[in-house]
């Protein structure tokens, strides 16, 4: 029985996606409507008890990028920092320095394939996030292979506390066994945002 139970847990998030663009292809055009993705993952949340918290909002609107080829980290924090220098209204300098430095300080990649650069900001209520993937790789470190997915996190310092159950969350979306497959399997960001939503974690109230 704990073998198929972890046979269930597996394939569970690409079934899950998988669902959704079956029921959206077969769905009548005078109901289905722009946002039939989003409802229908409203009706898989609702089915699994999923209860929306701070962070499965932030996923939902995050800006989530899929690069279609090999980059170095620096070219990578330089279209990450315009991207959150615009959310914020930042300067997108100041912040590729921030991301760099971190860096130089120890490496993000928190294993082979993920990294987590994460930086804290001035000022007051700011937070955002950044999603992406790369097929063929950033070459974080000569130590590790290269990051295929990377969580970046920027925040300013009276949102430590959510900083911290960010990474938490993060970190436990990864460490299912078959997130590296289903990340690079995934077809669209729409997917890629579905394997992060879905997934099976602790979830703080919202």
């Amino acid at each position: 029985s704990i073998l198929w139970h972890r046979i269930y847990i597996r394939e569970k998030v690409m079934r899950k996606s998988a669902l959704i663009h079956i029921v959206e292809r077969v769905t009548a055009k005078e109901i289905a409507g722009d946002s039939l993705g989003a409802e229908l993952r409203e009706v898989l949340k609702e089915r699994d008890k999923i209860v929306e918290d701070r962070f499965d909002k932030l996923v939902k609107r995050c800006e989530i990028i899929d690069i279609g080829k090999q980059i170095t980290p620096i070219e990578f924090f330089t279209i990450v920092a315009k991207k959150i220098a615009e959310r914020l209204k930042i300067n997108p300098k100041q912040l590729l320095d921030s991301l760099i430095e971190r860096e130089k300080e120890s490496t993000t990649e928190v294993r082979p394939g993920l990294a987590i650069p994460h930086i804290t900001i001035d000022g007051e209520h700011k937070f955002e996030l950044v999603v992406a993937r790369c097929e063929a790789g950033i070459n974080f470190t000569q130590d590790l292979p290269p990051v295929y997915a990377a969580f970046v996190l920027v925040g300013s310092r009276d949102e430590r506390n959510f900083h911290l159950r960010a990474l938490s969350a993060i970190a436990q979306i990864a460490q299912d066994p078959d997130f590296d497959k289903n990340w690079l399997r995934a077809k669209n960001i729409e997917e890629l945002r579905d394997i992060i939503l879905l997934a099976r974690r602790h979830r703080n109230g919202a």
